[in-house]
């Protein structure tokens, strides 16, 4: 039952979370098609936001009282439907300024109230995907290993549904044709899927004494806000006293972030750049998700065979064959000969090297429930391997401003392959 209500409530979370990262990165390029800058400079925002805010949001409410998290899932809503509203209207037609869509003051109003969004979401879902598995299945690896696929599987199915949905409404072209109406439903989704997980997370607590039990804390003052990198370097210090086994794991993670072969923002303003429809873009996220789920059904019976340990090297491996697929896609110019055939390629390898991801995803976070202890420093050294992760794709979206054409994505993506390689 427990499990279930967990799975239910970042499933639902999820859908939300995916419409929003689909359809502003779609949006953003098809109002800057010459430029990847708007759709970095909004992704290096939420960056920063993960970074920088969401260790100072821990701090400020580390055992996640009820009432802390409604109001945080009140702020997120709040920031991400006028975030939302604010980069939907400067990239309308007929508001032209001389540097484009990121000459409009009302972008970087968007990118603020993104950055906002992206540090509560993020603290959110690790709560619930790490923290909370945590809890309600103790040290039992197997049982572990179990539960973290299950939410997995949630999170990707839900991203499926999401995606799919997107692009049977992007058949016609009517998606992104009126953004008042885009803005209304997206609004209406989100609104909806905050109130049912709300509700949710309320009768996991009722059912699940080991996340009732921390509900006394909620009379006990918070720590003091020192510095919004106070809690980065708490959750540093308990990271690297870590045993050296997990610490490799998430040192090699965190690498898998410095890429831009992943279905992002990125690569979806790059496809969309090359000619690729909305929802062509909407399916091949949908099967990347679906790849996905067929790594975390892979990773448990690996797990109990070989041990965590082994059982991620080998998943990684199969994630780092699909890369250099990718990669010689976009960087051999006779290999496939066809244009249409090329990001054909990148999207089939793209979606293939999920499957080994999300199955190293599954032993990574196994090997750092095991290693952390429940509660407090749990949460914390979450949020700086989160942290850790950001800043390696803060690292790209950096590189990305520097390479902005689409003609320049190249570059990119062989620096993405390469940090493949140092993390097997």
């Amino acid at each position: 039952m427990s499990l279930a209500l967990l799975c239910l409530a970042h499933g639902l979370r999820s859908c939300s979370d995916r419409a929003w990262a689909f359809v502003l990165p779609v949006y953003l390029a098809q109002a800057s098609p010459g430029s990847l800058r708007p759709i970095s400079a909004v992704s290096l925002a939420q960056s920063l936001g993960v970074v920088l805010l969401a260790p100072l949001i821990a701090r400020a409410g580390p055992r996640m009282q009820p009432r802390w998290m409604a109001l945080l899932v009140v702020c997120e809503n709040v920031c991400v439907l006028c975030g939302g509203a604010a980069l939907l209207a400067a990239g309308a037609p007929g508001t032209v300024y001389s540097n484009g869509v990121m000459g409009d003051p009302r972008f970087w109003a968007g990118a603020v109230l993104m950055a906002v969004d992206g540090a509560i979401s993020s603290l959110l879902s690790l709560v619930v995907e790490k923290d909370y598995v945590r809890r309600t299945c103790g040290g039992d690896v197997d049982r572990l290993a179990a539960a973290n696929a299950a939410v997995m599987r949630t999170d990707l199915g839900a991203s499926v549904g999401t995606y799919a949905l997107l692009a049977l409404a992007q058949t016609d072209g009517a998606l992104l044709a009126d953004p008042a109406s885009l803005l209304a439903a997206l609004a209406a989704w989100h609104c909806t899927a905050a109130c049912a997980t709300l509700a949710v997370l309320a009768l996991l607590r009722r059912s699940e004494p080991a996340l009732a039990a921390d509900g006394d804390a909620a009379d006990k003052p918070p720590p003091p806000l020192r510095a919004a990198l106070g809690g980065l370097r708490e959750g540093g210090r308990l990271a690297a006293e870590l045993e050296p086994g997990a610490r490799r794991t998430l040192c090699a993670f965190v690498a898998l972030f410095f890429t831009v072969l992943s279905p992002s923002g990125l690569l979806t303003a790059h496809l969309r750049s090359r000619g690729v429809g909305a929802g062509s873009i909407a399916t091949f996220r949908s099967a990347a998700q679906a790849a996905g789920c067929l790594g975390t059904v892979a990773g448990p019976p690996l797990i109990k065979r070989l041990g965590v340990g082994r059982a991620g090297a080998v998943l990684q491996r199969l994630q780092l064959g699909m890369v250099v697929a990718a990669a010689l896609a976009v960087l051999l110019p006779s290999w496939p000969r066809r244009g249409p055939a090329r990001e054909a390629v990148l999207m089939g390898a793209v979606a293939g090297s999920r499957v080994g991801l999300w199955g190293f995803d599954l032993c990574e976070r196994a090997l750092l429930q095991l290693a952390v202890p429940a509660g407090d420093g749990a949460v914390l050294v979450f949020n700086f391997e989160r942290a850790l992760a950001e800043l390696a794709g803060f690292g790209m979206l950096g590189l990305s401003l520097a390479y902005p054409r689409p003609d320049d994505f190249g570059v990119l993506v062989g620096v993405s392959a390469a940090a493949v390689c140092p993390a097997k």
